[in-house]
């Protein structure tokens, strides 16, 4: 085995510089050139080397990458090691990391559209000005009758005790009543 050295913490300014101009100022990971001064150099942590079976690689310098590149590095190592995956023999991190890739470009599932019932749509939030236009125009067309109850915005408490309208969400009769006086309804963003 090649012999270690020690460096000391003023040359990892030289040693960032050097490699980062050595690597046309392109971080290895991201494939993207970026300043020096968004530049790390990464290093194999002792717990990680000795916990992923390379405890000869402990404190070892990696290379010149982006900041980002490195903090999500560590993050996906760290998680990689937390849930114990680092345990089992046939899967490494790389071969980890090279299979999630394989399988966010190729998922097996697409093809069938299903839909995860986490994922099922919100119903949209009707904004308060067009209930007002509904109600005024329901004022104008029946000037006696009572407004119907679904045009009436109920109020709730907040845990402050302010008493806000509560949102409105479309519903059949909403539907009903804007087809009828031709109003198209707006809804919230978000």
């Amino acid at each position: 085995m090649k012999k270690q050295r020690q460096i000391k913490q003023d040359e990892l300014a030289k040693i960032r510089k050097h490699f980062h101009k050595k690597q046309n100022h392109i971080c290895p990971v991201l494939k993207i050139k970026f300043p020096e001064s968004e530049m790390v150099v990464d290093h194999n942590h002792s717990n990680n080397a000795r916990n992923l079976g390379h405890p000869e690689e402990a404190g070892l310098l990696r290379g010149v990458i982006n900041r980002f590149a490195n903090a999500l590095e560590g993050k996906v190592t760290n998680a990689y090691i937390r849930t114990g995956l680092h345990k089992e023999k046939d899967i490494t991190l790389p071969d980890f990391l090279r299979n999630l890739a394989d399988f966010i470009e190729e998922p097996p599932m697409t093809h069938l559209n299903y839909l995860h019932p986490n994922e099922k749509p919100k119903d949209k939030k009707l904004m308060k000005s067009s209930i007002n236009k509904l109600v005024k125009a329901f004022k104008e067309k029946y000037p006696n009758k009572k407004i119907p109850p679904v045009l009436i915005y109920k109020q709730k408490k907040t845990k402050r005790g302010v008493i806000k309208d509560k949102d409105k969400r479309m519903t059949t009769g909403l539907e009903r009543l804007f087809s009828e006086f031709g109003i198209e309804p707006d809804f919230k963003k978000g």
